[in-house]
């Protein structure tokens, strides 16, 4: 083992690897959650529209 006082540059990668993607993954839940709300308020409001 090393000290963990050197950096190690490939972990480092690793870490930045992992946490780009969690980010793309739960930007892409955000986005699809949100055009699934906006879709059922705009619904909902054609709806009242309507009756």
């Amino acid at each position: 083992m090393s000290n963990m006082n050197e950096i190690d540059p490939i972990a480092i990668g690793t870490v930045f690897v992992l946490l780009s993607m969690v980010l793309c993954v739960a930007s892409s839940f955000l986005c699809e959650f949100r055009r699934q709300y906006y879709r059922d308020i705009q619904n909902s409001q054609l709806e009242e529209i309507l009756l």
